[in-house]
């Protein structure tokens, strides 16, 4: 229970034998994004594009491009930000290039 979640958490339990009374408490993470998930390395690029983070009620995160020739191939996370939630977008452009794209992980739910 609770209220004011960016999104929804799924916690599965599995039964570990007979007894009964057991408590769990989940721990979830602070909204921050744990790593950037590259779905598409784009073309053309000259230079590292821009990472902006946006959107999902989050600060604070920043992230950079790593380029292998002519086109992305990752984007590390620099700071992970707070309080991002599942609407949380990742725009990557400039540097010469277009078509590279990437999605948020975000701590505490995946």
């Amino acid at each position: 229970l609770g209220s004011g979640y960016s999104s929804m958490c799924v916690v599965s339990l599995a039964a570990l034998g007979a007894g009964t009374g057991g408590v769990v408490t989940p721990t979830l993470g602070n909204g921050s994004i744990a790593t950037l998930n590259l779905g598409a390395a784009g073309s053309g690029y000259t230079s590292p594009p821009a990472v902006a983070i946006s959107g999902g009620g989050g600060t604070g995160a920043t992230a950079t491009a790593n380029l292998t020739a002519t086109s992305v191939a990752s984007a590390s996370v620099t700071a992970g930000g707070t309080g991002y939630g599942k609407d949380t977008t990742i725009s990557i452009t400039g540097g010469g290039g277009t078509g590279a794209t990437a999605t948020a992980q975000i701590q505490g739910c995946p």
